[in-house]
């Protein structure tokens, strides 16, 4: 019992009034400091604080990153006897929070990096603006008065003090309530399992400790790269794979005369472009819908050997007529088609590394358009949150918004909400915002891979064409969300017809991420290719009329936004491989890039080059410029 209440009286050394004043000084400096990193990251993650395990896990932050910091100082001091060493230390680990907040302000993060190891002069711009003055000033102001909280303490110090605050900051590391919280967590019904494992991950990595961050991230490696501790879950670093674009051989240059030579002998455009005036009206509404996975050759007008019809509109004289049909998918899945398509450059795997210096949504917002994305699945999903907003969306609309809508919640199932109430709230949006600049990006999701919407809860749709189950066979629910997919989008244009919506100054785009991906259903669908460069559709609608247009012309997926820039009256980024479709001296090509191999397709050649080890001249001269993002000057 004795000994009992010795440990006792020794461990409450930790919280005797003789350390009060200092520590409350020392929290007050360093909460002035974090706090700003908490409001920063929350506002970049878009977490909500009502969510007990976002709560639990900055609550823990602030309360650990404050431990192992007086802990460290009270070593310091207690081992040194010198207050210039813990003021060193303390400066040293302020900044470092001061720096992830820059970070994160004037970029973001990407998850199992450092932030110190994105910090390149493409990742962040902007750094002199109010917002960073202000930053420093509240770390020079909180490092002045550092002195005076250290020099109380310096005499207090003792060694019980020490080893019991080490105990106790070892002890909630150790513990990490919050990680064990959220891993026992039954699912959030607006997340499925997978969204929750990127959503967790996200708010694990930004809660990191600044100090073993840096030792983990950037001391280790230095001395041996397997000695690096990656932070999340192996289920995380699974679903990362194919999600981690973050290569070591990418060049940014300003400077075209380095590749100029390359970007002739392969045909690419870079450089000024001078097309032609197209004499339109402007567009003030321009909406980009991406079908989930629609391939041409899923549609029966495009596919001659499909039995049953699958689409009335897509397949309608009048939408033929403005519908690019040989329009090939670039890239997949979803997030890297979406890439090479705004980006209008096929390596996707080099956009993130640069700082997504030639993004079409920044340039949009440049040009006075307020951007939106909309989309039925969760922002969460392969940390899109994050990197839309890097492309320069202002707004990400997601699941997660649409389940704070109470009658919206019973038509947000599966993969999100079915994509014809989406579109309502697309339209309804735009009418809201009838007289604003808005460029607004849809993707919807009931024809994910592999088989779509099975199911459709509270939605009717005509029909299908008798023999339908028996012509498709096992591909059939993949063909009814096809289906199903043509006639909401019939239902989206009518509904903006019957709101005014569609005029003179709206543009609609309708196209897909990338198309149907081979797997285990699409080798059902008669006719369709076993090709990961399946052609996806491109049609323009607006009450305007259009140039005509060459439905034949060999293109892909870049070459979508420098056509949009056409019709939009927007110069050519230098940087972009793309050319407008409606440029009548273009060079017909197709690119593609997966694994590692880009295909490149002429009239005149067909190339298959090795990205990885390129092994002869040609290859190794077109990976050189495959790895540049040419910037402007």
């Amino acid at each position: 019992m004795k000994s009992f209440r010795k440990i006792y009286a020794s461990a409450a050394t930790i919280f005797k009034p003789v350390y009060r004043r200092e520590l409350i000084e020392l929290f007050a400096l360093f909460f002035l400091i974090e706090l700003p990193y908490l409001v920063v990251v929350l506002y970049k993650h878009e977490f909500d604080l009502l969510d007990s395990t976002v709560v639990l896990y900055f609550v823990e932050k602030i309360f650990f990153d404050f431990a192992l910091f007086f802990w460290l100082i009270l070593w310091l001091l207690r081992l040194t006897e010198r207050r210039f060493v813990a003021l060193g230390f303390a400066i040293f680990y302020l900044l470092l929070i001061t720096g992830n907040t820059g970070v994160y302000f004037f970029s973001s993060t990407l998850l199992e990096k450092h932030h110190l190891a994105l910090i390149t002069p493409y990742s962040i711009t902007g750094f002199i603006s109010f917002e960073s003055i202000i930053g420093v000033a509240l770390l020079l102001s909180a490092c002045a008065v550092l002195w005076f909280p250290l020099r109380g303490l310096a005499p207090k110090v003792t060694r019980n003090g020490v080893l019991y605050w080490g105990v106790f900051t070892v002890a909630m590391g150790v513990v990490d309530i919050p990680e064990h919280y959220a891993a026992r967590k039954k699912s959030d019904e607006r997340f499925d399992k997978r969204v929750m494992v990127f959503r967790n991950a996200q708010l694990e990595y930004s809660a990191q400790n600044p100090l073993t961050a840096f030792i983990n991230y950037v001391i280790l490696p230095t001395l041996w790269q397997d000695l690096r501790v990656l932070k999340g879950s192996d289920t995380y670093r699974r679903y990362m794979k194919k999600y981690d674009f973050i290569p070591d051989d990418y060049t940014v240059t300003d400077d075209l005369s380095q590749i100029e030579g390359l970007a002739k002998t392969f045909g690419i455009p870079l450089g000024e472009r001078a097309y032609p005036k197209l004499n339109l009206r402007r567009f003030t509404r321009v909406v980009v819908v991406f079908v989930e996975s629609l391939s041409l050759d899923t549609l029966q007008c495009y596919n001659e050997r499909l039995r049953r019809p699958t689409s009335f509109f897509l397949c309608s004289d009048s939408i033929r007529a403005r519908t690019f049909q040989n329009l090939r998918t670039s890239a997949a899945p979803t997030l890297q088609g979406l890439t090479v398509t705004f980006f209008s450059h096929p390596n996707f795997e080099i956009q993130a590394a640069t700082g997504f210096g030639n993004s079409a949504i920044a340039r949009l917002k440049k040009a006075g358009y307020r951007t939106i994305f909309v989309r039925s699945a969760s922002k969460f999903f392969a940390d899109e949150n994050i990197r839309f907003k890097r492309w320069g969306f202002d707004t990400i609309i997601a699941r997660e918004d649409f389940d704070l809508r109470p009658e919206l919640r019973k038509y947000i199932y599966g993969w999100g909400l079915e994509d014809r109430i989406l579109y309502q709230q697309v339209v309804d949006l735009l009418e809201r915002n009838r007289g604003e600049k808005l460029f607004v990006s849809v993707l919807g999701t009931d024809t994910h891979p592999l088989h779509g919407k099975k199911i459709y809860r509270h939605l009717s749709y005509p029909s299908l064409p008798i023999g339908f189950d028996l012509a498709y066979g096992y591909a059939r629910d993949f063909m009814k969300a096809v289906y199903h997919a043509d006639y909401d989008l019939e239902q989206f244009i009518a509904r903006l017809k019957s709101k005014n919506l569609f005029d003179d100054e709206t543009l609609i785009v309708l196209t897909a991420d990338h198309s149907y991906q081979p797997n285990n259903v699409s080798r059902y669908i008669p006719g369709h290719p076993y090709d990961s460069f399946g052609r996806i559709p491109l049609v323009l609608l607006t009450a305007q009329t259009l140039p005509a247009i060459r439905t034949k012309v060999l293109s892909s997926q870049i070459d979508i936004f420098p056509t949009l820039f056409h019709l939009l009256g927007l110069s050519i980024p230098r940087g972009w491989w793309g050319q407008s479709l409606f440029y009548p001296d273009r060079t017909d090509m197709f690119i593609g890039f997966q694994q590692d191999s880009v295909s490149l397709e002429t009239d005149e050649r067909s190339l298959l080059l090795d990205m990885r080890q390129p092994n002869n001249r040609v290859e190794r001269e077109f990976k050189k410029l495959f790895s540049t993002v040419l910037t402007q000057p």
